[in-house]
């Protein structure tokens, strides 16, 4: 009976550990300065970019394609303008 209630509690603990993890990488994802969030965890700005690189990946991904996007909106802009001069 007691093993079965350790299991419990270990499993209890992962899950609140997965969920924690989760909601770090979400902060990340949303924009959130890494040194924030890195405070907030209780961790150092190296330890939150080891364990959550692939969150950081994908939001420098993200943050390319709309400065891409806002070069060339802004290319179009410049071309228009001369086009009517």
């Amino acid at each position: 009976m007691a093993a079965e209630q350790g299991g419990r509690q270990e499993r209890a603990a992962a899950t609140g550990r997965r969920r924690a993890r989760a909601a770090r990488a979400g902060r990340l994802e949303s924009g959130i300065a890494p040194a924030e969030v890195a405070r907030r965890a209780g961790h150092s700005i190296a330890v939150l970019f080891r364990f959550y690189a692939k969150a950081i990946h994908r939001n420098q991904q993200r943050s390319n394609e709309q400065i891409e996007r806002s070069l060339d909106a802004a290319e179009k802009h410049e071309a228009a303008n001369d086009a009517d001069s």
